[in-house]
């Protein structure tokens, strides 16, 4: 590669014919050792003209572009440059050759085709008395994938971060919410009662419709806290077309009017055992993808029908379906599913479409709630003709049917048939009053603390004066939790019913692992709370026997 030196013939000057041969020696030595180490080198370079044309290149810039050595030095200027890299290497080629060390990164191209990303350098030499340029390159496609797979995670990270503060602000609205919800649904539930003797079908009415728009208050809180916390509602007996079709109605206003929004609902299907909040939010993630997909105009239709697939497999968890269920079914008219999304569209965090535009999360979670209640996915589709999500769901059988069924026969408030003596605690005004007026009128006298230190003190100065217990969990000084271990290492068999209008991290588990007889939601619905009152009194007490054996 290195130029020998050109020498006149002077005789006068010329040196000596051994000092000349060790002169040779030498240049030939040195010019060994540099191509050794050009050839040896693990990146690759390239001796550049300022024209861009290679003038040698080593073995490791061969290989990471594709070409051979001849085909490099015979090549035009830059042919293994990306096009649209073109412009900024012209202009790195010039800044180098003006004497300046530059580094940069771009996006090289091999010879077929395949394109990468290079971190170059280039330095300004002098080869044969003429200016050259000296890139040596690297090949930095993994490091950049390993970026970019960096901010995926800070990005996943970022939003994990941002729906956990989002979950903590719901948490407290919900928690204020329910409270409200509590007096409110309780008070039209006790007026209820008192007009029903009283042969006045229009304040019914009103009263009813009233309670009604109280319930949906309540699931949309039970919505929020699904979405940003992931918890899971209570399942129960529904039949579907009356969900989905309310679900659908309120989906229309969301959806643009560029979208004919059709559904076909089997009223007579039978009932399937269901998180209602978790349905609709399976519903409205398949709508959301359907819309997306169609880029806002288009057809979408919804159906529910029965159905017994053979030979089918899940598109999400793979498994064989087998027996009979109850479809509902998601269709569009977008251009279809291709096959490499479809093998991954159930992953979490997997999106196609652009960043910022899908946090991935929505099919995984109907996957998520599906399974949940033993059902599967399948999913139809064909380029350019639509695709169908078909959402399956085991339905109830004929025990659980006769359960649901008792669940919702129970008994309301039928006047003051409990007596007892009630130690009720609950911070919020508005709430103990509902609570001590409903208690009330159940016949059982009611001692309401809103301070659970008082409470405390109360309770430890005469342990037998209460058959019972009501406390609220979130409370200043001393969560309901705390109060009832305090009030149990007293009196151990005491009945305790905790209620809270959020509870984020106490389960009914946890409850009766602390002795705790009962846990119950807000807002308390009143005929099953009575059911649960009306049990627990019944108890014989039996610390009182314990008392007399001890006499």
């Amino acid at each position: 590669m290195a130029a020998t030196p050109q020498h006149e013939e002077n005789p006068g000057s010329a040196p000596a014919g051994g000092e000349r041969r060790a002169d040779d020696a030498a240049l030939r030595s040195s010019e060994q050792r540099y191509q050794t180490l050009f050839n040896a080198s693990v990146d690759g370079l390239a001796l550049c003209t300022p024209d861009g044309r290679i003038m040698d290149a080593n073995p490791a810039f061969c290989r990471l572009h594709g070409y051979t050595r001849e085909e490099l030095l015979a090549a035009e200027s830059f042919q293994f440059v990306h096009p649209d890299s073109l412009h900024r290497c012209w202009a790195f080629f010039e800044a180098a050759s003006a004497g300046n060390d530059l580094s940069s990164e771009a996006q090289a191209q091999r010879k077929d085709g395949t394109i990468f990303d290079i971190e170059v350098h280039g330095v300004s030499v002098r080869y044969g008395d003429e200016p050259h340029l000296l890139m040596i390159m690297r090949d930095i496609t993994e490091r950049k994938q390993a970026e970019a797979e960096r901010v995926r995670l800070e990005a996943q990270l970022r939003q994990a971060q941002k729906m956990e503060a989002i979950g903590h602000l719901t948490g407290g609205i919900a928690h204020d919410f329910n409270n409200i919800l509590t007096a409110v649904m309780g008070y039209i539930a006790m007026a209820q009662e008192r007009i029903a003797a009283q042969a006045e079908p229009k304040l019914e009415l009103y009263l009813e419709r009233a309670l009604r728009s109280s319930r949906q208050a309540r699931d949309l809180i039970q919505q929020m806290l699904t979405f940003s916390r992931g918890q899971r509602g209570e399942p129960r007996a529904l039949q579907l077309a009356p969900v989905i079709r309310e679900s659908v109605e309120l989906m229309r206003s969301t959806l643009p009017s560029s979208i004919e929004f059709t559904t076909e609902l089997d009223a007579g299907l039978p009932t399937v055992l269901l998180d209602p909040v978790q349905i609709e939010q399976v519903l409205m993630n398949l709508c959301i993808n359907a819309r997306d997909a169609m880029q806002g105009a288009g057809s979408l239709r919804v159906s529910l029908r029965k159905t017994a697939p053979h030979d089918s497999v899940c598109a999400s968890c793979h498994q064989r379906v087998r027996g009979s269920y109850i479809e509902l079914a998601v269709s569009d008219t977008g251009p279809g599913i291709a096959a490499g999304i479809a093998d991954h569209m159930f992953e979490p965090f997997f999106t196609s479409k652009e960043v910022g535009k899908g946090s991935g999360m929505g099919l995984s979670t109907v996957h998520g709630i599906v399974h949940d209640h033993e059902g599967h996915i399948l999913v139809d589709t064909e380029p350019g003709r639509g695709a169908r999500f078909r959402v399956l769901l085991p339905p109830m059988t004929a025990n659980a049917g006769g359960e649901a069924a008792r669940a919702r026969t129970l008994p309301s408030s039928p006047g003051r048939q409990l007596r007892g003596r009630v130690l009720l605690v609950d911070d919020e005004p508005a709430v103990g009053e509902f609570m001590a007026e409903l208690l009330g009128s159940w016949g059982l006298d009611v001692v309401v603390e809103r301070n659970p230190l008082a409470a405390q003190s109360l309770f430890a100065a005469d342990p037998e004066q209460f058959d019972l217990v009501v406390t609220d969990q979130t409370m200043p000084k001393l969560t309901g939790l705390d109060l009832a271990r305090s009030l149990l290492a007293h009196r151990p068999e005491l009945p305790i019913v905790l209620y809270s209008g959020y509870a984020d991290r106490v389960t009914e588990t946890h409850t009766r692992g602390s002795g705790i007889r009962a846990f119950v939601t807000k807002p308390v619905d009143v005929g099953t709370f009575f059911a649960l009152l009306a049990g627990i009194l019944k108890e014989p007490r039996r610390h009182a026997a314990a008392a007399v054996g001890r006499t």
